[in-house]
């Protein structure tokens, strides 16, 4: 009987010992996936934010630039009637090639960052044969209303 004691002594504190051990690495491990989890629930979340905020400031561009489109038709008006080659239409063609290029960086902006809809509605203005800025304020309006309706496109 001393010698079951002296067993049933020696046994518990190692088999407490193990289960103690084995319910701390559990507990690490378990710590360790949550955090691995949340880091990237944090990711997803942080990539999604900067998919609408460059969203967003496209969706401001194109506003922005379709609502400049009276000066600019004036001031393709002024290019028109300055002498060829001149230094003023020179200078007039520089400001033209400027709204141009910011024109073109919105269209493909919005092409890459936006959905379906948004493309069906470049398509449309794009069928209209006239200069961007005199484009028919319904199809601005549906273009810019079809990139809001795309500001989550994909991202849920």
């Amino acid at each position: 009987m001393n010698k079951d004691n002296r067993l049933k002594e020696l046994i518990i504190p190692i088999l407490i010992s193990v289960i103690g051990l084995v319910g701390g690495l559990s507990g690490v491990y378990l710590g360790a996936s949550l955090d691995s989890n949340s880091k990237k629930e944090a990711s997803q979340l942080a990539y999604k934010q900067e998919i609408i905020q460059q969203r967003i400031k496209i969706i401001d561009r194109t506003a922005t630039i379709y609502g400049k489109a009276p000066g600019i038709s004036g001031i393709w008006k002024i290019y028109l009637n300055q002498p060829e080659s001149s230094n003023e239409q020179i200078e007039t063609s520089k400001i033209l090639a400027e709204y141009n290029a910011e024109f073109n960086a919105v269209i493909n902006l919005s092409n890459i960052y936006f959905g379906p809809k948004t493309r069906k509605a470049i398509k449309m203005m794009a069928d209209k044969k006239s200069p961007w800025w005199n484009k028919d304020s319904d199809l601005v309006s549906k273009y810019l209303g079809a990139m809001a309706s795309e500001l989550k496109y994909g991202l849920e």
